[in-house]
């Protein structure tokens, strides 16, 4: 079957000249894609600060409610089996809905891309930004099983950095 989770990765910054690199990625259910983009998600170069500042918001909002429906479903879940009913069946059912939501994100400092940048073993932007996206792809992979995931990749000529 298809995939459930759906996953975005952008990246913002202006590397070591001034200031920090932010790579970051968010999952949700594919179904939560429909309300993404009537939220207004897009690419973060696209976005005023107030739009971004809001948006990450809704997100932290989102992912709380889901932490406090799990808490709640669990207490459901307790009491029917206390009643000896089918728990099992429900909590599936709501598993489904809500689950596998989340976001992760890397900070690369100035200070850390030039210090990569001018050491002996010379480590280019492209390979920190890679570091960085595989660390971000883990976070999620570490979050979410991997029968919710139908394709991860990531396209790069230099050493394989991520295992899948």
């Amino acid at each position: 079957g298809a995939a459930m989770v759906v996953a975005g990765i952008d990246e913002a910054g202006r590397g070591p000249v001034l200031g920090p690199m932010v790579y970051s990625i968010a999952w949700c259910p594919n179904a939560f894609e429909i309300v993404l983009k009537r939220e207004g998600f897009t690419d973060s170069k696209a976005l005023t600060p107030e739009k971004r500042e809001h948006l990450f918001h809704f997100l932290k909002e989102e992912k709380k409610k889901r932490e406090e429906e799990d808490v709640d479903d669990e207490n459901q879940v307790e009491e029917k089996e206390k009643k000896k009913s089918i728990a099992v069946e429900n909590k599936k059912e709501n598993e489904e809905a809500r689950d596998y939501f989340g976001y992760a994100s890397s900070v690369l400092s100035a200070r850390h891309i030039s210090a990569g940048m001018l050491d002996p073993n010379r480590t280019s932007l492209n390979e920190q930004a890679l570091e960085s996206t595989c660390k971000i792809l883990e976070e999620m992979l570490s979050q979410v099983p991997e029968s919710e995931i139908e394709t991860v990749f990531v396209v790069s000529s230099s050493t394989h950095h991520f295992n899948s």
